[in-house]
């Protein structure tokens, strides 16, 4: 095999008896990207990144809070790949971020993004850890066929202390633990939910597994069901363990919680001095927002509300300064979308909480009356029209009983000026589609 200069880069075998065997022009390998290996230097506004390059000799991030759609987030281009690292900062605490990380090989393109690398920043400069460890043995499940969150409480619980200093308050929480099913059960079988005695605070669900009999491994992290919980020095986290097959009781033979398995890691930090907003809510049409704010907690305190369409990253949205409670409009809302809103409370010119949120709106076209597709003029014509999605609104019972109503809607609203006829006419339709009239 020969380069296009003619020089010989492999041969192997014997070589032919005439004429040439292959030829082709060998190209050098496109830009690749290399590894984000470490974080360090974390506070509550920033974070170091470490990487290690590949073929780059500049280095593009983009970033923003956990789930950003790439594309939408922040931006840091041409990082030279001698620097080894960069000190990302106006970050905001109490969020993950996700880093991704593009090598650009000067003459030869860019390598493809790698990521997401999960960088956690704290709500608090003091910010800390307590940890702890199951170690009193296996915990049996209790045989419960459908556990109801907040009313199944199994008979064989056990409980895990942790400690943190007094006056601090829970910012996040990660579990793990390991189940074994035997003696026929399934992994799948296994109902697992966490609570905290004394504030009955809990997780919004049972955990189950997946498979048949072995161990599965359970790791949920910043888990937020406990956080703001202030304690006295001592939290007490309950395991709640049933199985929906085996015998009956507790019984460890069919399902249980492994042994030196059960950790629970709380971070925590001193009480914020700046809360959040008794209550944030959005009421919307299909071109415009408003946001509530209800505030009882922080006296005299501003508030920054920052949006837009979801999957944008905490830092690009539109961003408004209101001062105290109250509802305000948000502008520049578009039909047809979905947003997400965060709020921040501003106590002082020094003193300002976290980020709040996300909080959750759509002006997606037919999904209610208030949200409804108008038919401005006849005649009308559009296609490509769904019901998936978009809620179920009216049933049989607006409809003469007519199953055809039940299941989701695509709402449309036409105001006629004078008394006229319409003909509706629907094609490519799927099965089960009706049109209804009402006034």
């Amino acid at each position: 095999m020969r380069d296009p200069l003619g020089v010989i880069v492999y041969s192997s075998g014997l070589a032919p008896a005439t004429g040439v065997a292959y030829s082709a022009q060998a190209s050098c390998p496109p830009c690749l990207t290399g590894t984000m290996d470490s974080v360090n230097n974390i506070t509550t506004s920033s974070a170091e990144l470490f990487f290690t390059t590949n073929l780059g000799t500049l280095v593009n991030f983009e970033y923003g809070q956990a789930g950003f759609a790439l594309g939408s987030g922040l931006t840091v281009n041409n990082v030279p790949d001698t620097v080894g690292s960069y000190n990302f900062t106006g970050l905001y605490g109490g969020f993950d971020y996700h880093f991704y990380m593009q090598d650009s090989c000067v003459g030869s393109g860019s390598g493809s993004w790698v990521g997401p690398f999960v960088v956690s920043i704290p709500i608090s400069a003091s910010s800390a850890v307590a940890s702890g460890t199951f170690t009193a043995g296996d915990i049996a499940s209790d045989y419960n066929t459908g556990p109801v969150v907040g009313s199944s409480f199994a008979n064989c619980v056990d409980t895990l202390s942790i400690t943190i200093p007094v006056g601090n308050v829970v910012t996040s929480v990660d579990i793990s633990y390991d189940m074994t099913a035997g003696s026929g059960a399934y992994m799948s079988e296994q109902r697992t939910l966490v609570f905290e005695a004394n504030s009955s605070n809990s997780e919004s669900q049972f955990f189950s597994g997946v498979g048949f009999g072995g161990t599965y491994s359970y790791n949920r992290t910043g888990v937020n069901a406990f956080n703001g919980l202030s304690t006295t020095g001592q939290l007490d986290f309950v395991m709640n363990a049933f199985r929906t097959w085996g015998g009956s009781g507790c019984n460890p033979a069919y399902n249980k919680v492994d042994n030196n398995s059960w950790t629970i890691a709380v971070s925590h930090s001193p009480a914020p001095s700046c809360f959040s907003p008794d209550n944030v809510s959005i009421s919307n049409t299909t071109t415009s927002a408003d946001v509530t704010i209800s505030d009882t907690t922080n006296t005299g305190a501003s508030y920054r509300i920052q949006y837009g369409v979801t999957g944008f990253a905490l830092g690009t949205g539109a961003t408004m300064v209101v001062s105290g409670p109250g509802t305000y409009a948000l502008s520049n809302i578009l039909a047809d979308e979905n947003y997400t809103v965060y709020v921040q409370t501003i106590c002082s010119s020094t003193d300002s909480s976290t980020y709040f949120g996300p909080y959750s709106f759509n002006t997606l076209l037919g999904v209610n009356c208030g949200q409804a597709d108008v038919i401005s003029s006849l005649p009308y014509n559009k296609d490509s029209l769904t019901t998936a999605g978009k809620g179920d609104i009216y049933s049989s019972a607006d409809a003469c009983n007519s199953s055809y109503m039940n299941g989701d809607d695509y709402v449309f609203v036409y105001n006629a000026a004078t008394t006229n006829f319409a003909e509706v006419v629907l094609t490519n339709t799927g099965t089960y589609v009706g049109v209804f009239v009402t006034d």
